[in-house]
C-alpha cells in the first residue's frame, strides 16, 4: 500500500508499506524532493536498504503503544477495515500502529505526517484521537492544547511534599521555553512556547548502524555519532546543550530510554530535556 511521508503540507518521501493487523512495515520508496529534513540527510535512492533502515526506525520510534499513554484514551471510537468485502474491526492493543494510521502518524514534537492514497481505514461514532508519540515512559502522559501532561505522583499529598522542588528547577532552568504547571491533582505540566523546536534524540539515530556487539563499546558508539551529528547539523551550541545530560540524567539511563530525551532550540539557544 501506497503511503506519503510529509512535512507541514509538502509529500517528500513515497512509501510502498507492507502493513497488516500485525504490523506496519516499509518494504521500498522513492524521495520526491531534493531538499530532505535534517535527520533524513542520509536517506537517497543509492542504498535502499540503508533507506529502509532509517524510514522503518523513524516508524518505530513513533508507534503508538498501549503501555503508553501519550494520548487520552481513544474515546469510543471504533475503527475497521474492510478486507476482502468482510468488515475487520481494529483492536488498538493487538494492531498499535493503526492508532498512528488513524492520526497520520501526527506528533507533538514535529511537522511530520504519514497519510495513505486510500481511505481503507473507516470509522464510526465518536471522537478523541490525539497527536501520538511514543515516549518510553512508565507514566500516564497526555496531551493537552496547551501543553503536556505527566502524572507522577500517586497522590495529592504525595505531590504537596515535593513539588516545590520540580517548581524551583523547571522555573529557573528552563523559563525561556517552556512554562511549568502544577495545577493538576497529580500531574504536572510543561507547556512549551510556540517558537520552542522539539530535536529527537531517538531520530538522531535513525540512521546509527551498529557497530559492536559488545554493549559498552555499543554505548559509546552512539554517544560519539550523536555528538557528531548534533555538532553537524546545529552547531556547538547545540553540541554543549547534548552535554549538559550529564548533569541531569545517569548515563544507563539515557542509553535505555533515549525516546524521552530531547534538545529544545528557541532562536539560537538550545537546551536538553527529558521528559519523565
Amino acid at each position: 500500500m501506497i503511503f506519503y511521508l510529509k512535512e507541514k503540507n509538502k509529500k517528500i518521501v513515497e512509501l510502498n508499506v507492507d502493513v497488516t493487523l500485525d504490523h506496519f512495515k516499509i518494504v521500498d520508496y522513492e524521495v520526491l524532493t531534493n531538499t530532505l529534513p535534517n535527520i533524513f540527510e542520509n536517506l537517497n535512492g543509492n542504498n535502499k536498504a540503508f533507506g529502509l533502515m532509517i524510514l522503518n526506525n523513524f516508524i518505530n520510534n513513533r508507534i503508538y503503544l498501549p503501555e503508553r499513554f501519550i494520548t487520552d484514551v481513544i474515546e469510543d471510537i471504533k475503527y475497521f477495515i474492510v478486507e476482502n468485502n468482510h468488515i475487520v474491526n481494529i483492536d488498538f492493543k493487538k494492531s498499535p500502529h493503526f492508532v498512528n494510521i488513524a492520526n497520520d502518524f501526527l506528533s507533538f514534537t514535529d511537522n511530520f505526517s504519514i497519510i495513505t492514497h486510500e481511505n481503507f481505514l473507516h470509522h464510526s461514532g465518536g471522537n478523541g484521537i490525539y497527536d501520538v508519540y511514543n515516549l518510553p515512559t512508565s507514566y500516564i502522559t497526555v496531551k493537552r492544547d496547551d501543553g503536556i501532561y505527566q502524572q507522577i505522583f500517586e497522590s495529592q499529598e504525595n505531590k504537596k511534599e515535593v513539588i516545590h522542588f520540580f517548581k524551583e528547577f523547571y522555573n529557573e532552568r528552563y523559563s525561556n521555553f517552556l512554562k511549568f504547571d502544577d495545577s493538576a491533582c497529580c500531574r504536572v505540566g510543561f507547556k512549551f512556547d510556540k517558537n520552542v523546536q522539539f530535536i529527537s534524540i531517538a531520530d538522531l539515530l535513525i540512521d546509527y548502524n551498529p557497530k559492536s556487539e559488545n554493549p559498552f563499546l555499543e554505548i559509546q558508539n552512539q554517544n560519539i555519532h550523536l555528538e557528531n551529528k548534533i555538532l553537524k547539523l546545529y552547531g556547538e551550541k547545540a553540541l554543549q546543550a547534548f552535554d549538559e545530560k550529564r548533569f541531569l540524567i545517569f548515563f544507563y539511563d539515557f542509553v535505555l530510554n533515549f525516546g524521552r530525551y530531547f534538545l529544545l532550540k528557541k532562536k539560537d539557544d538550545f537546551i536538553f530535556f527529558k521528559f519523565f
